[in-house]
């Protein structure tokens, strides 16, 4: 009877971090759905504060992380304990924890690539620029004058 009960309270506890963890990374593709779109508008400000909600998510997540720890060690018992209905009820977080991670990882990495672009044509645009400035100091240095030059 004492088995049954600690094992009871061991699931409740681990449904709860789970649940917690589920919670944070619905929260956190939520905010990763929102800065797609501001990395696509080119909003850096609203950008950077997502970020920083993001940053907190990410924090909560390590903490929740390490409540894991535990029960991660020694998973192979803990699962061999459970029932079909409680190991159905932790392998379901489980999944959807893994959904919402890969498709975070996903959209970021989709961003990442959004980003790189924009800085490239940013890097190019400002070597356009130099050259243009280049040319016309050089004209400039030349003596060319412009429409009273020449008589």
């Amino acid at each position: 009877m004492t088995q049954i009960l600690t094992m009871e309270v061991e699931v409740a506890r681990l449904t709860a971090l789970l649940r917690r963890q589920l919670d944070r990374y619905e929260r956190l593709r939520a905010l990763s759905k929102e800065q797609s779109r501001l990395v696509e508008a080119g909003d850096a400000h609203e950008l950077l504060g997502v970020l920083s909600q993001r940053q907190v998510l990410v924090d909560e997540l390590g903490s929740i992380d390490r409540e894991l720890a535990p029960y991660r060690q020694r998973w192979e018992r803990l699962a061999a304990e459970f029932d079909p209905s409680m190991r159905g009820q932790v392998g379901d977080l489980l999944e959807k924890v893994r959904e919402h991670l890969a498709a975070i990882l996903e959209q970021d990495d989709r961003d990442r690539a959004t980003l790189e672009t924009v800085k490239s044509g940013v890097s190019q645009g400002l070597g356009r620029a130099r050259q243009v400035g280049a040319a016309m100091s050089a004209y400039g240095q030349s003596g060319g004058g412009g429409a009273g030059a020449s008589t």
